[in-house]
């Protein structure tokens, strides 16, 4: 919590690590960037990222480097709108991304409800 820059480098070195190892479909958990259990709203708004923010760019270009297929949870913000999502990622760029239906939800924070049913 409130060390994404941490979260994302982790994520990274796993990402590697997998790589390496073979790996050509690599998973991360869900919230990898923020992690799971936020204080309170502006906490969570704090530690969500854009689809164009430069977390999932990187991410984009380690898939690219790597030539893996990554799916990856993520804190998204879309407006003033927060969502639990899953984005999916090859040499190619984003393929995709999924907000879940069922969102997070604290008394004091609420991570809106999705609308994806599929991937595109």
């Amino acid at each position: 919590m409130d060390d994404v820059a941490g979260n994302l480098e982790a994520a990274e070195d796993a990402i590697r690590s997998a790589a390496a190892a073979g790996s050509q479909l690599i998973v991360l958990p869900e919230l990898t960037n923020s992690g799971y259990a936020f204080k309170d709203l502006r906490q969570a708004r704090q530690n969500s990222c854009s689809i164009d923010g430069p977390e999932i760019a990187g991410w984009i270009s380690l898939a690219e480097e790597l030539q893996i297929v990554l799916v990856a949870g993520v804190g998204l913000k879309e407006g003033d709108s927060l969502f639990n999502s899953s984005v999916i990622i090859d040499h190619t760029g984003l393929l995709g991304s999924y907000k879940k239906l069922i969102s997070l939800v604290k008394k004091e924070i609420s991570l809106r409800r999705g609308i994806s049913r599929h991937w595109w």
